[in-house]
């Protein structure tokens, strides 16, 4: 019947496990695509719900991993509507933990083995989940991922963005590998992952009803604010005539959670980081009202007002450093460790701002997800509560960063593919900020969206003679997304140099072009070459590694 639908929570094992459990991608989805990023959410948040609960058995019993949408076929098997791109990542980890398990002897198997998760993948020679948005992607997926996955020996940054599914599953290994090096409970996990983690199955009775659920559901709502329920459980223990003194507080929180284009959602987030100073394992909401527990409401909110323009100041600051820390992806961790130091007034807070600048730095160019941050993230908050000298706080950083190899990631990283890596364009700002006064931050800040990463070698060299005589195509695939090759322009220079010959390119890069903006003195310094050879490119890309090093500190 037209509008049905029904919702079911399944586990994992549940959901790949049973003997109507085969799913088909319509021909219209899109192709695989997910990023590392995505991949690593999807991993963090399996890995944290189970270390949860093997820490405390009443955390995370079960993890929801969200929804998918299908519609039944008339041949038995679902199509996917909403939820492919989760699916499919799923199966990859399901095959690059078979392949990695068979490789162990004496693992501790609890009540799921490699031969769950090989059913899992493939059933009475059917695969599980069929890949029907091109031909290609199937073929590839099911001779290097499902039947086994054929790791290849060298895979550069292109290979990554072409073949999403093998980017992957080199991703899982990478991680699987790190546990099975540290005596992981791997039986714990498997348990885990097939019995505790759940997906919502929404089976609508047609495409037509699957697609206007699925636009519905991914249709913005208002969410329901913890915010607003702490203050009304702090409100609840006050008397009535305390109520305008606590609301003028909170409203100037929520004041400057506004300047700051956020909400007081937020700032209550850094205040229960800055509290705990650990991974948090519950809600804000429950963690918040234990620590505020026979606490009298207006000194809590007093307090969060202190540390709301404590915070506002760190964000205020005119620092190139802290600019910096702006594009990085997970914020949330700088923001509490200098609030934390602004708050409680450390002594070393400028030192600090630099130190932790060029760690999170490191670790983003080597390659490191958040997760390999956050532990020393909460150690790092911990050493500022208790005033622990810089001093000590180099020396702590510095071992973590041997400990991981994290100079040898960053060197290798940066000989390498480095165009289209996100870290690349706030790389060649901090580059450009070495150069200039700090006075003039704010001008960076105000064109930030107009910056435009440069190659000058143009992708298109082959087109032009001038550039095809002076490279060979191996000499140009090495260095064309190469650091030494790119600089910053302004978006309108970045289109009017396309494929020019070095000496239009010059002129723009010297701030001649009608847009009558100067360009970048890291860009002017190219403009004052003769030339740009392979020679050049060499010359430089030794000169801005070894700017590099010394502005990050890399030893």
């Amino acid at each position: 019947m037209e509008g049905i639908f029904k919702p079911e929570s399944k586990t994992i094992e549940e959901l790949f496990g049973d003997k109507s459990s085969y799913y088909k991608m319509p021909v219209y989805q899109r192709p695989y695509t997910w990023e590392e990023e995505h991949v690593d959410d999807l991993w963090t948040d399996i890995y944290t719900a189970f270390e949860n609960n093997q820490d405390d058995s009443d955390l995370d019993k079960n993890y929801f991993l969200g929804s998918v949408i299908l519609t039944p076929n008339d041949d038995g098997i679902f199509n996917i509507i909403d939820g492919q791109q989760r699916m499919t990542t799923l199966i990859i980890l399901f095959c690059v933990l078979r392949d990695r398990l068979k490789e162990e002897k004496n693992i501790d198997f609890k009540e799921i083995e490699i031969e769950d998760i090989e059913e899992s993948i493939i059933k009475r020679k059917k695969i599980r989940v069929t890949l029907n948005t091109h031909m290609k992607n199937q073929v590839e997926f099911q001779e290097n991922i499902l039947k086994q996955v054929k790791y290849p020996k060298k895979f550069t940054k292109k290979d990554a963005m072409e073949n999403k599914y093998m980017n992957t599953a080199i991703i899982f290994k990478k991680k699987i590998d790190e546990l099975m090096d540290s005596n992981f409970p791997i039986g714990n996990f498997l348990d885990y992952l097939f019995k505790n983690v759940r997906i919502i199955t929404i089976t609508c009775s047609s495409q037509n009803f699957a697609i206007k659920l699925f636009q519905t559901l991914n249709a913005r709502g208002m969410d329901l604010s913890p915010a607003d329920l702490i203050k009304s459980h702090l409100m609840g223990n006050l008397d009535i005539d305390q109520h305008d003194l606590f609301l003028q507080n909170w409203i100037a929180i929520e004041e400057i959670a506004k300047r700051l284009d956020e909400n007081i959602g937020d700032i209550l987030n850094y205040y229960q980081y800055y509290l705990l100073g650990k991974n948090l394992k519950k809600s804000m909401y429950d963690i918040l009202v234990d620590k505020f527990k026979n606490q009298d409401p207006i000194t809590i909110v007093h307090n969060l007002k202190t540390f709301a323009d404590s915070y506002e100041e760190v964000m205020n600051e005119k620092k190139i450093s802290i600019y910096s820390l702006m594009y990085l992806r997970h914020q949330v961790y700088w923001k509490i460790i200098l609030t934390t130091a602004k708050y409680l007034e450390y002594d070393n807070y400028d030192e600090l701002i630099t130190l932790i600048r060029n760690h999170y730095y490191k670790y983003w160019i080597a390659g490191y997800t958040s997760q390999k941050i956050k532990i020393m993230s909460f150690t790092l908050i911990t050493m500022v509560k208790n005033k622990d000298s810089i001093e000590t706080i180099k020396k702590v950083l510095a071992d973590k960063e041997k400990s991981n190899s994290v100079n040898s990631y960053i060197n290798d990283n940066l000989f390498d593919w480095c165009y289209g890596e996100a870290w690349s364009k706030p790389l060649l700002i901090l580059l450009e900020q070495s150069l200039v006064d700090t006075d003039n931050l704010l001008n960076y800040i105000e064109i930030d969206k107009k910056i435009h990463v440069e190659h000058i070698l143009p992708i298109s060299w082959e087109k032009e003679s001038e550039w095809s005589n002076l490279f060979t195509k191996d000499d140009a695939e090495e260095y064309l997304n190469n650091i030494a090759n790119l600089t910053l322009l302004s978006g309108t220079k970045n289109i009017r140099a396309s494929n020019n010959g070095f000496e239009l390119k010059k002129d723009i890069y010297k701030g001649k072009g009608k847009d009558g903006i100067t360009s970048f003195l890291l860009t002017q310094e190219i403009s004052r070459l003769r030339k740009w050879t392979l020679e050049e490119v060499k010359e430089r890309q030794e000169k801005l590694i070894k700017q590099i090093q010394n502005i990050l500190d890399i030893k």
